[in-house]
């Protein structure tokens, strides 16, 4: 079995992303972003870093790994892998409460100062919306790609149409359609704990977006 190398795995990655957004909330000035006037410019800002290094560190993951490389990326990252999972989703939801906490004193601030808000508060929105769909994916392909029980087959639980050995993209596909439209395209569940999971999916991602539909409403009318 191929072993994973160690900058690959999921714990070390959320580490150096956590490490990430430590750094920036310390090195961050936070007057410059009005964190004296109530704001959460800086705590917004140094979660916008730590999940770009995330993002960086799946996407390193995603390109490195063959479909043939794929059952033993599964099997590496058994140890700590739901709560990898767990943590990164709650970082997300905290995200987005942050962000309309932020949000609300948009209001009284002016000119620049206000524009570099709104970009920052659309950046974080964004990259939120973007790790949340990736984890997922992850988490598919990990179920996808594991053997359960002492079995000798894996478990699958999705059927690719065409695609026998799908790899980390075909995941991310199913991921971002079931994030963005609620429901599966030309991929059909096939098990439990896949459909299971895709309910959970479903639900955050209704939340996620109903957040984001709420706050590009207020943005438009604020801009009026």
């Amino acid at each position: 079995m191929q072993r994973l190398p160690p900058f690959l795995t999921s714990r070390l990655q959320l580490g150096a992303a956590v490490l990430a957004g430590l750094l920036a909330a310390l090195l961050l000035p936070r007057a410059a972003l009005k964190a004296e006037a109530g704001g959460l410019g800086h705590v917004v800002l140094s979660w916008d870093v730590g999940a770009l290094v995330l993002l960086i560190g799946w996407g390193v993951t995603m390109v490195r790994t063959a479909p043939v490389d794929m059952p033993a990326r599964a099997k590496a990252q058994e140890a700590g892998e739901w709560t990898v999972f767990a943590i990164s989703l709650a970082a997300i939801v905290a995200s987005v409460l942050v962000v309309v906490i932020e949000f609300k004193n948009i209001s009284s601030l002016k000119g620049e100062t206000k524009a570099f808000h709104l970009a920052l508060v659309i950046l974080t929105l964004v990259l939120s919306w973007l790790t949340m769909q990736l984890i997922f994916a992850l988490r598919y392909a990990h179920e996808f790609y594991a053997y359960s029980d002492g079995s000798e087959q894996m478990d699958g639980g999705l059927d690719f149409p065409h695609e026998p050995e799908p790899d980390y993209f075909d995941f991310l596909y199913f991921a971002m359609v079931l994030g963005m439209t609620f429901q599966v395209s030309d991929v059909d569940i096939t098990a439990r704990k896949i459909r299971r999971l895709a309910t959970l999916h479903g639900f955050v991602g209704f939340t996620f977006n109903t957040v984001i539909l709420a706050l590009t409403v207020n943005i438009a009318a604020g801009l009026l």
